[in-house]
Order: C-alpha cells, then sequence, then structure tokens
C-alpha cells in the first residue's frame, strides 16, 4: 500500500491541471511525496526536497531521516 500527495488529483484532459498544479508548486516553494506505507519509504520531488532541507540526491527515502 502506497500513499501519495499530488495535488492535480488526476483531473482533467491531457494532463493540463496537472501541469498547472507542478507550476504553482514550483511559483510557491513547494514540493510534493510519495510514501509507501508497506515499505516505509518516501520519494520527494525537487520541490519537496528543497522544502525538506536536502539537494537532489542527499535524501535516502527513509522516514527516521526527517527527525
Amino acid at each position: 500500500m502506497s500513499y501519495s500527495f499530488e495535488p492535480n488529483g488526476g483531473l482533467g484532459p491531457q494532463g493540463r491541471p496537472q501541469a498547472a498544479a507542478r507550476v504553482a508548486l514550483a511559483v510557491n516553494g513547494m514540493g510534493s511525496f510519495t510514501r509507501d506505507l508497506a515499505g516505509g519509504e518516501m520519494r520527494y520531488d525537487r520541490g519537496g526536497l528543497a522544502v525538506m532541507g536536502f539537494r537532489p540526491g542527499e535524501f535516502d527515502g527513509r522516514l527516521g531521516t526527517l527527525g
């Protein structure tokens, strides 16, 4: 089982709302993440990493690393 926070919610034809949501996240200094509840792994997009204080490649995907 996994949990995803995606601001677009899969709405709209041809991904247009998804693109708009990604622009809104970037402009507002925000990001998104995916969490695998069974495996305990988390994945962030570039904006999510920045919000959490990581650069691309620094976060190991473990919840415990976040403190």
